[in-house]
């Protein structure tokens, strides 16, 4: 890894245009735990590059191991929605029983991917339990024609029964 960062160093010297080099040099820098080079390199890639998304990624991982939490939050801001991350966020809530705090995220996940059909089963059973039964059928039918036979397609066919 050493010899490569030396590498990417001479490219980016000599062609400090060269956006691929100022991301491999970042990377490379991550895995060798000199975060100060990562955060360093991820930047000027994003100064060239905005549109980067995954230079925000090395620049989470680099602020978070150096304990800037505030430029890690920054960075985490700018990364593309990940529906799992989202909705595992959501379930947190949930199993706290914060159903009300969980409804934005179910809804955030799906929008981050409409084809997650348990954020759909777990939007489904926020709004039963909000008596919101409209909704509560289209998100569970939803879920079902994503998931026929998904591990809550039982209580999904059970609960639609009731709310007809």
């Amino acid at each position: 890894m050493a010899e490569a960062i030396v590498k990417f160093k001479e490219v980016v010297k000599a062609k400090p245009e060269m956006i691929a080099a100022w991301e491999a040099l970042a990377r490379a820098d991550l895995r060798s735990k000199d975060y100060a080079g990562s955060i360093e390199a991820a930047n000027k890639a994003l100064e060239l590059a905005p549109d980067e998304d995954d230079m925000y990624a090395i620049l989470y991982e680099a602020y978070t191991a150096t304990g800037n939490k505030a430029k890690a939050a920054e960075a985490k801001k700018k990364l593309p929605a990940d529906a799992s991350s989202i909705f595992n966020d959501a379930v947190k809530l949930l199993n706290a029983g914060k159903d009300a705090e969980a409804e934005p995220l179910l809804k955030q996940s799906i929008q981050a991917n409409d084809k997650f059909g348990q954020a759909y089963y777990e939007l489904g059973m926020v709004y039963v339990r909000m008596g919101k039964m409209a909704e509560a059928k289209k998100n569970l039918t939803k879920y079902l024609e994503i998931e026929p036979n998904g591990k809550d397609a039982a209580t999904a066919k059970e609960s639609l029964k009731y709310l007809q």
